[in-house]
């Protein structure tokens, strides 16, 4: 996770090329909701877990995710999402997706 907000094309490159270290990497989707909003827009939002491997070891970050993908003249792409990185307040917190 970035502790940078992000925005530029340069930037986001530069987060995404960060990914190339500590391989492999494997994120892991548990339970999660979805909601449609329309024909052409749907929200999804869950847990999962991110792996990552460093000198050899596995490391397991349990996280939250929420996405928006919506469909245009290119198909379905996703736009901007938020993940955030949930080892303290799973339990606390219930999933819920809606209006």
């Amino acid at each position: 996770m970035s502790p940078k907000l992000v925005t530029t094309t340069e930037e986001i490159d530069a987060y995404f090329q960060g990914i190339k270290t500590d391989t492999p990497r494997k994120i892991t989707i548990g339970e999660y909701s979805t909601l449609i909003l329309s024909d052409t827009a749907v929200v999804f939002a869950g847990f999962d877990v991110f792996a990552r491997t460093k000198d050899g070891k596995v490391i397991e970050t349990p996280a939250r995710f929420t996405f928006v993908i919506t469909k245009g003249d290119q198909g379905w792409r996703i736009i901007p999402s938020v993940k955030t990185c949930d080892s303290c307040c799973r339990a606390a917190t219930p999933l819920r997706v809606g209006l």
